[in-house]
């Protein structure tokens, strides 16, 4: 049996790009989780928006989405570090 998956919103696309366009993207590798690395982060958010956009209503556009989540996950992530560190300081 096939599983459905839901087609991102424009309100999802939207939030992301508000996220990227508000944080500063490295432009060095990423680490996203073991065994994933974005090598060129601003240019796989281009890309993966890109394409998400244009097939968001299909199925294949989710694992593109997905990857973006990881990227924000980890710039959230060492955006409150640097930020408790800085409290501590």
């Amino acid at each position: 049996m096939e599983q459905i998956v839901e087609p991102i919103t424009l309100t999802e696309i939207k939030a992301l790009v508000a996220f990227f366009r508000a944080n500063t993207v490295p432009n060095e590798p990423m680490v996203l989780n073991t065994g994933a690395i974005a090598l060129n982060p601003k240019k796989m958010i281009r890309t993966h928006l890109n394409f998400i956009i244009s097939q968001r209503k299909k199925g294949m556009a989710k694992p593109y989405y997905n990857r973006l989540l990881q990227i924000r996950q980890v710039l959230e992530d060492n955006k409150n570090e640097t930020e408790h560190k800085n409290a501590n300081s």
